[in-house]
């Protein structure tokens, strides 16, 4: 899911069922939402994604939050909106948690395996390399609101070799 859509962590996390219509994540980046014409976002899912998403959406749960979380005691705070919501300060752990579960990463040492962070800096890079996203659409896709942000995540991600000649 990072790598489809490239949100930030607690945009990810506050993604609700609701949210999600017709093979779309409909959101308004909390950075824009106070400003007058503030930006939304349709992000097409994809067809991975939507098919996730939607038997995901038919499981038996009691959370509105499409990233949640099994929890036996009700920790229902100010900070959480039902005790199934993950915070984003949870999410890089639970991310984290994750891979070494899925064993998808078993291959690599511990320091070697990609953050939730560089997960999402991954992703920037193929939209630009592989979709040919411009910088302004990959701004308004991970919710920057400045375009230096985005530029930090979009450069430097790929080596760049320099001819040397080598023949005595």
């Amino acid at each position: 899911m990072i790598l489809s859509i490239a949100l930030r962590r607690g945009y990810v996390v506050a993604l609700r069922f609701t949210d999600y219509r017709d093979g779309h994540f409909y959101v308004v980046p909390q950075i824009t939402a106070a400003i007058p014409h503030p930006k939304a976002l349709k992000i097409s899912a994809g067809s991975l994604l939507s098919g996730a998403i939607e038997r995901a959406f038919k499981a038996p749960s009691s959370s509105p939050f499409i990233v949640s979380r099994v929890h036996k005691k009700n920790h229902a705070t100010a900070k959480r909106d039902c005790p199934h919501q993950v915070l984003p300060e949870q999410l890089p752990r639970a991310f984290k948690k994750a891979t070494a579960q899925s064993g998808v990463f078993a291959h690599l040492e511990s320091d070697e395996v990609p953050t939730f962070h560089e997960i999402r800096a991954l992703s920037a890079d193929i939209y630009k390399n592989q979709f040919g996203r411009t910088p302004d659409e990959l701004q308004a896709l991970m919710a920057h609101s400045d375009i230096k942000t985005t530029e930090i995540y979009i450069e430097g991600h790929r080596l760049e070799y320099s001819d040397v000649a080598a023949d005595m």
